[in-house]
């Protein structure tokens, strides 16, 4: 059971995803994900300035889609950063799902969650 994207952008357990996200935040934003309305805090989402890591940070953790455009924002947010992550999980998440969004945007199709 976890969550599986298509693209191959995603396979792993809904934890993995949301430690994936927090890293995302901790590393560009330097503040803790939870503080944002959609994980129980009160920062609305739409304060990130960065369009990639807001449409990234607004998704669900187990269900919906993301559109081939917003698949090129999150790709392109991705591409800044890969380059300053450490190695590890967090390198790796990222450029996979970077390579599912470019994957994705070419296609012109939707990633799904499931």
């Amino acid at each position: 059971m976890g969550l599986d994207t298509t693209h191959n952008a995603f396979h792993g357990a809904y934890s993995a995803f949301m430690r994936f996200r927090k890293g995302l935040v901790d590393h560009s934003l330097k503040t803790d994900v939870m503080n944002f309305n959609g994980f129980g805090g009160t920062v609305p989402e739409e304060t990130i300035e960065n369009p990639g890591l807001q449409r990234l940070i607004h998704q669900s953790d187990c269900d919906g889609e993301i559109s081939p455009d917003d698949c090129k924002l999150i790709a392109d947010y991705l591409e800044t950063i890969i380059p300053e992550l450490s190695e590890g999980e967090l390198k790796d998440r990222s450029i996979q799902f970077r390579d599912g969004c470019l994957l994705a945007h070419s296609k012109s199709e939707f990633i799904e969650f499931g």
